[in-house]
């Protein structure tokens, strides 16, 4: 059934520039120390990972 509503069509691959043209808008930046390297999180053994999102929407 899956196949008859998606057609015959092959899935094509982007392109490497194809893949950059899409990535270049997304943010992306590194929280460092005072001597410049980059802050890593760990999560201990046993303890849940809380994500946290923020925008300039919701920053007051």
């Amino acid at each position: 059934m899956g196949a008859s509503l998606l057609g015959t069509q092959a899935a094509e691959a982007l392109t490497l520039e194809e893949i950059q043209e899409k990535l270049r808008p997304v943010p992306v930046f590194t929280i460092t120390d005072p001597t410049g390297s980059p802050l890593v999180a760990t999560v201990p053994a046993g303890r849940k990972w809380q994500r946290y999102c923020c925008s300039s929407r919701n920053i007051y």
